[in-house]
């Protein structure tokens, strides 16, 4: 609660005090509006509540705001003063601002989240990449304003719920199979008419060349069913297998062609090269700065052999 909450609920208790004890007769109370003076010798606060109050209280606006100064309860006023027809001016203590700033500490990264009794669930899918096909700029922005809005519905207080959603099942996973397939077979000199509803990208393509390079014509005498069932589990892998890695060096995404030899090479290996390749290109980025720094005190141009640039395979 802030302080013009605070402030408004005590004007509020303030006049219903005065209303129970006889001062002002009784009445419907109306909402409390708070406004920062244009001046600030008016104090930091102003209503005009005691006018507002007049009609329903049938009582004179200045007599309701006497009421409300005399009963206020709130520890972060100082002084109070009622001007014109009715209007309240309040001047804050200087150290109102303390408990607040406690407030926000003590809440730490829930402040400013609200309480909502709203039973509805929402559902947000977002990023939920096809894994019949690669993975583009496109999923990454989803991914950003999927989570952001998902962060943003929760302090709202709504009751939200996040779904990645992989649709490896179903007639596009039946055209996958059936498009490696077509492309497996002409790798292998074979004439097959590409199917109407087919995956015509580059990925298709590589994936029945590392089949090939794998397997060879293993598959090229089974049965079309056996095959397509075969090609059905091994592009679902491939289009499953890019994995972001940690390291001292900050998070890394290992491209999937690189990955893709994990098949024939274990992926720890390419995670070690990964690592050893980001920490060369550290040690020569301090060394580049250190010949930079003594090229400044000594005025002189120091000549260092270039050597070839360090690149992970298949990255």
């Amino acid at each position: 609660m802030d302080i013009k909450q605070i402030l408004a609920a005590a004007i509020k208790a303030a006049a219903q005090k005065a209303i129970d004890e006889g001062t002002v007769k009784g009445g419907e109370l109306p909402e409390v509006l708070l406004e920062v003076p244009p001046q600030k010798e008016f104090g930091d606060f102003a209503t005009n509540f005691a006018m507002q109050s007049a009609r329903a209280l049938k009582c004179n606006p200045r007599m309701i705001a006497q009421a409300v100064v005399d009963n206020l309860d709130c520890a972060y006023v100082e002084k109070m003063e009622i001007a014109g027809p009715g209007f309240i001016n309040f001047y804050l203590k200087q150290d109102w601002m303390y408990d607040m700033l406690a407030g926000i500490i003590a809440e730490g990264e829930n402040y400013g989240n609200l309480v909502s009794d709203c039973k509805e669930k929402i559902q947000l899918e977002y990023v939920s990449a096809n894994p019949t096909g690669p993975l583009h700029v496109g999923h990454g922005r989803g991914a950003a304003v999927g989570s952001a809005l998902a962060n943003l519905m929760k302090a709202a207080g709504m009751n939200v719920s996040r779904e990645y959603y992989i649709n490896d099942a179903g007639n596009q996973i039946n055209n996958l199979a059936a498009s490696v397939n077509a492309r497996y077979l002409e790798k292998l000199g074979q004439t097959v008419e590409f199917p109407e509803n087919g995956y015509h990208g580059y990925d298709i393509i590589e994936t029945a060349e590392r089949i090939v390079r794998i397997y060879g014509d293993k598959f090229l005498n089974m049965s079309e069913e056996e095959r397509l069932q075969e090609f059905r589990t091994i592009a679902l892998k491939e289009n499953q297998i890019s994995k972001p890695v940690k390291t001292q060096f900050g998070w890394h995404i290992i491209k999937r062609e690189a990955l893709r030899k994990s098949e024939v090479k274990p992926f720890a290996e390419v995670e070690k090269q990964l690592i050893a390749f980001l920490k060369a290109q550290k040690e020569q980025e301090l060394m580049k700065n250190y010949i930079d720094s003594l090229e400044k005190k000594a005025k002189v141009k120091i000549l260092v052999p270039q050597s070839a640039p360090m690149m992970l395979p298949g990255m």
